[in-house]
């Protein structure tokens, strides 16, 4: 469903931020 396709990429993009994120 879209409902899961947009939370699967909204978490996917999240995700990648916090990878990126200088911690």
């Amino acid at each position: 469903m879209l409902l899961i396709w947009i939370n699967t990429f909204l978490s996917g993009l999240f995700y990648g931020l916090i990878i990126h994120a200088p911690l």
